[in-house]
């Protein structure tokens, strides 16, 4: 999916949390895929808070802050 947002905005975003959190620990979780049925999901739509803070449209994906060190865990595909 094309993003229309820089990389600068995403990291903007996420430093403003960071500080208005004093640098504590922060963890934010995506979306996951919901099923329909046994054979069906749902088409998957992002957690809007997730998206903000990383640009990442995936399912299941963590973002962590832990002071200035920030990693971003992904499902293995």
């Amino acid at each position: 999916m094309k993003s229309y947002f820089s990389a600068e905005f995403f990291t903007g975003n996420r430093r403003r949390l960071r500080e208005q959190t004093r640098d504590e620990l922060i963890v934010v979780t995506a979306a996951g895929q919901v099923q329909k049925s046994g054979d069906t999901a749902f088409p998957f739509q992002q957690d809007t808070n997730f998206w903000y803070l990383t640009g990442v449209d995936e399912p299941d994906a963590v973002l962590v802050l832990d002071g200035a060190e920030e990693y971003l865990l992904m499902p293995e595909l």
